[in-house]
């Protein structure tokens, strides 16, 4: 049986909705449904709050194929065209598919520039608090800063996520989030000046 999970969110529960319109005899189910069904074969699921970090640890325990989706490498995913990005049995796509490039040249919007190894400085972009909560990774920035300086003396600069909530692991083991206190401005960079970008995902 395919079981898709709700959102709680009127937002992205429509992405839910779109998936299960092309899989019939699917069940759109709460997050703790989910987790009691036996009978799942796969499992679809949007993001990783309101209960759906706890499906998507259950589908990894149990083995159970699991479709992830959140917002997209690029492009837009409140309004149409809708892209988003879905992974098959984890969180980002950590291995490269040949595949026509047909979509991806009409629709990135960016030029690639060449490679170089140029730059003073290094632009370390740390994991949301809701991902370095889900990762158990809360201490990836002070490790990697560390771990830089033990190897360049060029400038290092953080660049946080202008929206990102507070969050933490709950009793009921979700992940809550509470009030965005990042009061990061979005600085123009210089990316001729970037030696090398530093980030985090799983």
């Amino acid at each position: 049986m395919i079981y898709l999970t709700k959102t709680e969110r009127q937002v992205t529960e429509k992405y839910i909705e779109f998936a299960q319109r092309g899989m019939p005899g699917s069940q759109i189910l709460n997050y703790n449904q989910v987790l009691s069904k036996n009978d799942a074969t796969k499992v679809w699921l949007f993001g990783i709050l309101r209960g759906t970090n706890l499906v998507y640890e259950h589908c990894q325990k149990n083995k159970i194929d699991f479709y992830y989706m959140d917002r997209p490498y690029w492009g837009i995913s409140r309004q149409a065209p809708y892209f988003l990005r879905i992974v098959k049995n984890d969180h980002v796509k950590n291995f490269i598919d040949d595949r026509p490039d047909d979509r991806f040249k009409a629709t990135f919007p960016f030029d690639i520039k060449p490679y170089h190894k140029n730059g003073s400085k290094i632009l370390v972009c740390p994991p949301t608090n809701s991902i370095s909560t889900f990762f158990r990774c809360e201490n990836w920035l002070d490790e990697t800063l560390a771990d830089l300086k033990k190897y360049t003396d060029r400038e290092i600069i953080v660049r946080d996520k202008p929206y990102n909530p507070e969050a933490q692991l709950g009793a009921d083991g979700k992940i809550h989030t509470g009030k965005n206190s990042n009061k990061v401005k979005k600085e123009p960079i210089d990316w001729n000046d970037i030696h090398a970008v530093v980030t985090n995902n799983r």
